[in-house]
């Protein structure tokens, strides 16, 4: 018996394809674009979280895992935008002496030097997640005092 190789590629190939290229671009279009290239948790050395001028230094893993894991929950939408003040900035010091950049601000995702329209208010909900887990004490002291 032969097989017969065209009318196999025509009949499941040729569709399975379409569909997970339709599926892709819908998830995009729908969830935004994901943040490639986080650095591995094992890579990295210290996390510096800075919001409003206060700069904290993280190096306890928890933490530090904190930190990578809030970053992988930004996504962004295809295009560059001009910079705007960042909200909450982090800079993870890897083992191998590089230093990666993210940030945000309400509107705007910021990866390594350039700009992008966040998807989905994730951007704001960063700052806020940000702001309650590595700010808490600043955060209760500015509502105490004013």
């Amino acid at each position: 018996m032969l097989i017969n190789y065209k009318s196999i590629t025509k009949k499941y190939i040729i569709p399975i394809l379409l569909t997970v290229i339709l599926t892709s671009t819908i998830s995009l279009i729908v969830n935004g674009i994901p943040i490639f290239g986080v650095p591995k948790v094992s890579q990295i050395k210290e996390v510096s979280v800075a919001r409003d001028g206060v700069v904290k230094s993280i190096t306890d893993p928890e933490e530090v895992v904190l930190a990578h894991n809030l970053i992988k929950s930004l996504s962004y939408t295809i295009g560059e935008y001009k910079d705007e003040k960042l909200q909450i900035k982090m800079e993870f010091y890897l083992e191998d002496g590089s230093i990666v950049e993210y940030g945000a601000s309400e509107n705007l995702v910021y990866i390594n030097g350039k700009y992008y329209k966040s998807k989905n208010n994730r951007g704001d909900r960063f700052i806020k997640l940000a702001e309650a887990i590595f700010f808490y004490k600043e955060l209760v002291s500015e509502e105490y005092n004013s």
